[in-house]
């Protein structure tokens, strides 16, 4: 078992060994860092602007002193401080952002960098049709504005109002109207209902989908925009587009976002290790045992269930011997979803009556990492089949969501694959402890490090097909006086942290990092590069204690390290940084503190970063001890 300490000192143990050597993360610094400033990035708006112009944005956040750049990742999208035109000074939180011709449309991180760091990332969406930026004001039918076809508005909601546009349609024109919100990180959940002149509804749409609609007459008809409860103010913007054809809508291409939930991040592409056949759709009903459809494993298989009562059934040949992991991907392809999965063996006598047997049924998902700023939870569920006696199997696959409309269609996809044990990675900024201690809050949160402090960046892996081993983590891009501890995520554990610390002296900087794994996979050394993530909002309800998480997947993980600030406090070993015992015995750890400011009230100490130090409870300290 490797265990690492803050002087990056190891010691690694034989696995016949009684031994447990308890690393020295202790983690006072989670909630000190929490009460001193950090830079986050709430909203900009506009989320957006289109090819080859200028459009100019404002920030809102907290801690945004001295923001002086937006970093974006993607080349030809330049921002520069928006000056005021009679103080020649640049205006606080307001940006002009071009945008180069040869920018493709899509969806891209932007980040503010200031005194207090670098952000957390919020989405910016390239477009290739016209941007608008709406002003308030047009709560009432007669006050509605235009919203021309091939158009985008982008808008704020207004708390306990309706926002009116109005539509000019020929006879039989076809009209798609979308409201892009969560995609765009807003908190608002918006409703679309299109009247004629007269105030007749002619269509609607509650559940945050495209509005079509065909015109009966040439005419002006109008659309009102809202929250489900209509709430209103910055957090709650939207971008409204209007297009006779969906392509001219959506802006696809980015960073895995909403309604994709984060364990779509460890989703391969459409195969299986790049030798399983794709296949397609296929409208042949095959809904009855007797009308399976014939696949050949490994394959990757794209269905549809249509409806609440849909089901599927396939059938394929397998040989005695074969390991098989057979999974579905529905939920985590941002579909209102909850599969199951029924494997049977299937036999005949001598007459060729069928007999099936039941061998596997899997209608739940397998353990999650939960961690808080990146769980891996999803309702897809996948077994493993060892195929004991060689002949034909059938498989029925449904969808126990009930309440969809009887049309609806939800995509889903297949795999049948041989056991290939892998892992994939996750970095996100460890939040701070919450406050109160009873709270389940997960705030919006970056990575930034003061001189002589120490910050936590959290790894969560995702084991493939059984892998059960240790994985071994490194940081790459550091700069000069920044340094991280070797760490290591344990045996059956699915999350580590890795701390990472600045020297007295150390240098401004911000950028990029990178952090890698290497596990030991079949006889050979596995190299996996960790995927960024990020909080992109976080609902916390103070009656009901229940939080609600979305996460995603990020273009880069960003570290700062400030230079005009000391950390108030550092804890090291006092002693030697390894410490050992035996599983039941108990263990004093001297500590040393280092106080680079006056501390009020008591400290709070909680050792971290390993599954068996999760029981040990937290301690309060005198600041003066």
């Amino acid at each position: 078992m490797r265990i690492i300490g803050t002087e990056r000192a190891r010691r690694i143990l034989p696995p016949w060994a009684s031994l447990i050597c308890l690393t020295a993360l202790i983690c006072p610094f989670l909630s000190v860092r929490a009460e001193l400033p950090l830079a986050r990035l709430t909203t900009i708006f506009p989320a957006g602007g289109q090819v080859g112009t200028t459009v100019e944005v404002t920030l809102t956040g907290h801690d945004l002193d001295e923001v002086a750049a937006l970093h974006f990742v993607r080349a030809g999208i330049v921002a520069r401080p928006k000056v005021s035109a009679s103080t020649k000074q640049p205006e606080a939180g307001k940006f002009s952002i071009a945008i180069d011709p040869t920018v493709p449309p899509g969806l891209y991180d932007v980040r503010a960098v200031g005194r207090f760091g670098v952000t957390n990332p919020r989405t910016f969406q390239v477009s290739s049709i016209p941007q608008i930026v709406d002003k308030p004001g047009h709560t009432t039918a007669t006050t509605a504005i235009d919203l021309p076809l091939g158009t985008a508005v982008h808008a704020v909601a207004e708390a306990n109002a309706s926002q009116w546009f109005r539509l000019t349609l020929k006879q039989g024109q076809r009209a798609i109207v979308e409201a892009s919100t969560a995609g765009l990180e807003s908190r608002m959940e918006a409703v679309l209902v299109l009247t004629d002149a007269a105030g007749r509804e002619l269509a609607h749409n509650r559940l945050g989908n495209p509005l079509e609609f065909m015109a009966p007459s040439d005419g002006g008809y109008l659309l009102s925009v809202h929250d489900v409860i209509f709430r209103g103010g910055p957090e709650y913007f939207y971008r409204l587009a209007a297009a006779t054809a969906p392509d001219a809508l959506s802006t696809a291409k980015g960073s895995l976002r909403w309604p994709f939930p984060p364990a779509a991040a460890f989703l391969d592409p459409l195969s299986a290790g790049g030798q399983a056949a794709s296949v397609p759709i296929d409208q042949t009903p095959h809904d009855r045992p007797e009308s399976a459809k014939k696949i050949q494993p490994p394959c990757d298989v794209a269905g549809q269930f249509n409806g609440s009562h849909s089901r599927d059934w396939y059938t394929f040949d397998a040989p005695a011997g074969a390991v098989y992991w057979i999974e579905i991907a529905c939920q985590r392809l941002g579909q209102p979803a909850a599969p199951m999965l029924l494997v049977q063996h299937i036999t005949k006598d001598a007459k060729g009556r069928e007999t099936a047997a039941d061998v596997q049924e899997a209608s739940e998902a397998p353990p999650a990492t939960n961690v808080p700023e990146f769980s891996t939870a999803t309702r897809d569920p996948k077994c493993r089949l060892a195929v004991k006696e060689a002949g034909v199997y059938r498989l029925l696959v449904r969808n126990l969501v009930r309440g969809l409309a009887d049309q609806q269609i939800v995509p889903y996809r297949l795999s049948v694959r041989k056991e290939s044990p892998d892992v994939r990675l996750v970095i996100v900024p460890e939040s701070p402890l919450p406050d109160p201690k009873d709270s389940k809050d997960v705030p919006i949160w970056s990575t930034l490090l003061r001189r002589g402090g120490v910050t936590p960046i959290t790894v969560v892996a995702e084991r493939e097909d059984g892998f059960g081993g240790e994985i071994q983590l490194s940081v790459d891009g550091l700069p000069p006086g920044v340094t991280a501890g070797p760490a290591s995520i344990s045996p059956g554990s699915g999350v580590a942290t890795i701390l990472v610390s600045a020297a007295e002296n150390a240098a401004r900087w911000a950028g990029p990092i990178r952090v890698t794994g290497i596990a030991r996979i079949g006889g050979q050394d596995t190299r996996r590069a960790a995927l960024p993530g990020t909080v992109s909002q976080s609902t916390y309800d103070v009656a009901t204690k229940v939080v609600v998480v979305r996460s995603r997947v990020s273009d880069e993980f960003m570290l700062a390290v400030s230079d005009v600030e000391h950390a108030p406090l550092s804890i090291s070993p006092a002693t030697q940084p390894v410490f050992e015992t035996s599983v039941a015995g108990k263990l004093s750890i001297p500590l040393k503190f280092t106080r680079r400011a006056e501390l009020v009230g008591p400290i709070a100490l909680k050792p971290a970063g390993h599954p068996l130090l999760a029981a040990v409870p937290e301690i309060s300290v005198d600041p003066k001890a």
